[in-house]
């Protein structure tokens, strides 16, 4: 049975973080570790976390986001990596599913999932049903979101860590990166359930950029990067054009 190492950042998360803790131990996997990093939570977080005895916490005040993650890989001990926000929880099944899915692979992979972003009242705002990256549906930005990636930790050694100097686009950078390395994407059916208005939310356009920028870095098509641009200018002029439907409650 491979070891799977889930790791959770969190900064006074106290009205999320114990949903996603119980999200977790609901799955009923044996051979996990969860490793928990805050950085330096103020309203009661850290002592919720103090009160599941089989956490591995690390207090690290100040640190970010992408020093976080790379904190955890490198003091985790799983075969498997898997990155869960702290208001984000998962489905008893993901692990079973995810594990069924590549049992006769081999190599090094990434597992991409679905997606269920959702209101703080449980409505669903937007369905993301993951698709492996291609030239052809990068443009639209990543064919599926990081909280439903699963990764071979030895991936993580080949391409590296994540880049400290995206603040925003740090997973989408590691993807891309993953991609033109051309590892092994494996799609899988597990869903995953995200709350919105996280930080890449709210700083659409920082993201954007770094976006941009991460495909040039790693020489992608200037016709992909065009494409990005294009495609972006045209979701700006829908949302505008075209009011919002009301989302039905999950």
């Amino acid at each position: 049975m491979k070891k799977i190492t889930v790791i959770t950042t969190c900064l006074n998360s106290k009205l999320t973080v114990r949903k996603t803790i119980e999200s977790i131990i609901s799955t009923r996997y044996t051979n996990l570790e969860h490793i928990f990093i805050d950085a330096g939570s103020t309203d009661g977080t850290i002592e919720i976390l103090g009160s599941y005895p089989h956490l591995r916490v690390f207090i690290k005040r100040g640190i970010s986001i992408s020093e976080a993650w790379n904190f955890g890989i490198q003091n985790s001990s799983g075969d498997l990596i898997y990155i869960l926000n702290s208001d984000d929880f998962v489905t008893p099944d993901i692990f079973n599913i995810a594990l069924n899915d590549v049992k006769k692979s081999n190599s090094s992979f990434i597992l991409i999932g679905n997606v269920s972003i959702i209101d703080s009242d449980g409505r669903l705002v937007r369905q993301v049903n993951g698709e492996r990256p291609r030239l052809t549906n990068i443009f639209k930005g990543l064919p599926f979101m990081h909280p439903s990636v699963i990764a071979t930790k030895d991936i993580y050694d080949k391409i590296g860590l994540f880049d400290l100097a995206y603040r925003i686009g740090l997973d989408s950078e590691w993807l891309i990166r993953a991609y033109v390395s051309k590892v092994n994407f494996i799609k899988s059916s597990y869903s995953v359930y995200m709350l919105s208005g996280g930080i890449s939310e709210r700083r659409m356009w920082v993201g954007f950029g770094e976006y941009l920028e991460t495909l040039h870095k790693h020489k992608v098509p200037v016709i992909v990067i065009i494409a990005a641009l294009l495609n972006k200018i045209m979701l700006i002029l829908k949302n505008v054009l075209i009011p919002k439907k009301i989302s039905e409650k999950y």
